[in-house]
């Protein structure tokens, strides 16, 4: 068995907002009746894709890419890399089915799509300030769940985009190959960032910070009523807290990044391009 319990908690919790989210705009004539419905079944296929997860799943790739967060890996890296996966692959995976093939009806569906986007960094943050992963990280900077958050919301973005292009791909067996082409990057994408630990994270692939800094750990001390000894012990304390935050979040942002590449990568059929290359 996969170690999914964090996740499985956040899961849920993402649900039962999605689910609130579809309820109220339908009250309040946002949406139709049958976009409503729409909605309802997504999340519902949604589901069923990460029931695969339970046991040992049925793609080898996605296996080994679960079986490599089952090791020992910061629980905020592997709840990111867990969520990253839901929603690169098992999201477009499950939504080609239910996109309108009319371009009118896929434009709506996609607005109807995109509306609950904000709630998503919302909900991350308030996972982890509840204490769900523990008391300790409640006192961590939130960098990690801001990153978390920023690449979920990009990476379901993209998966609209992947979903479509599955959707219009008319052979089953072209399909399983973008599928395939997708799982693959993404296995190698999960093995490449948990190699080593990341500083500056982006910047140490690309050379551009594309996140701010991290925010410092704010430590109210009167250093008046401390004798130099403690504020020192303080000190060092923080900065050991700031250091592992950052490498974590560093950690969180280059999986992102790689994640976001590689289901492109996949869905663009370059892995089978290489491939090719390689054998020839």
């Amino acid at each position: 068995m996969h170690q999914l319990s964090d996740f499985r908690r956040l899961y849920a919790r993402v649900t039962i907002v999605l689910q609130k989210h579809v309820a109220d705009s339908f009250k309040n004539g946002k949406l139709s009746s049958d976009e409503a419905t729409w909605f309802f079944a997504l999340i519902q296929a949604f589901q069923s894709e990460f029931a695969k997860w339970q046991g040992t799943h049925p793609e080898i790739e996605i296996e080994r890419y679960l079986s490599r967060l089952d090791a020992r890996v910061a629980r905020e890296v592997r709840l990111a890399g867990h969520a990253f996966l839901h929603i690169a692959y098992d999201l477009p995976t499950a939504m080609a089915a239910f996109l309108d093939p009319s371009v009118t009806g896929r434009t709506r569906q996609g607005n109807v799509f995109v509306q609950p986007g904000p709630l998503f960094s919302r909900v991350f943050i308030d996972f982890v300030t509840s204490g769900q992963l523990g008391f300790f990280r409640r006192l961590l900077p939130k960098d990690g769940m801001k990153i978390m958050s920023f690449w979920v919301l990009s990476l379901r973005t993209t998966a609209w985009i992947h979903a479509a292009i599955l959707a219009d791909t008319p052979s089953a067996s072209e399909r399983e190959s973008l599928r395939l082409g997708m799982r693959q990057e993404l296995e190698k994408a999960c093995n490449k960032a948990l190699s080593r630990q990341w500083i500056t994270g982006i910047s140490e692939l690309t050379n551009t910070e594309l996140v701010p800094a991290g925010i410092p750990l704010s430590l109210s001390v009167d250093s008046a009523s401390l004798s130099a000894a403690a504020l020192a012990s303080a000190m060092v304390a923080g900065f050991v807290v700031r250091r592992h935050a950052r490498r974590l979040a560093g950690t969180i942002e280059v999986l992102g990044a790689l994640v976001n590449v590689a289901v492109q990568r996949g869905i663009r059929g370059e892995n089978q391009e290489n491939s090719n290359s390689e054998n020839a």
